[in-house]
């Protein structure tokens, strides 16, 4: 299921494009990201400013992507992630 913020929280409906807008984390799009990639193949993710929300992303220091985003189990699925 896909979600914005990491589990346990409650995941989103099944989705084909979405729209996001709001006072979530910056890396709420990175965790939806993260949760698409697990059905397989790759996740575009369309934002204003690359530069920008990769500072904000870095700036907000999201403690489960810190720990969990080099472990194996989500490399692939990271790398499947594309940002423009």
């Amino acid at each position: 299921m896909p979600r914005l913020l990491p589990e346990p929280l409650q995941a989103l409906p099944e989705f084909s494009s979405l729209c996001i807008s709001g006072p979530y984390p910056a890396s709420s799009p990175i965790h939806l990201c993260i949760s698409q990639a697990r059905h397989g193949g790759r996740v575009l993710l369309v934002t204003k400013s690359k530069e920008s929300f990769l500072r904000q992303l870095g700036a907000f220091n999201d403690a489960w992507l810190n720990a969990n985003i080099g472990l194996g189990r989500y490399v692939e699925k990271v790398s499947n992630i594309d940002i423009m």
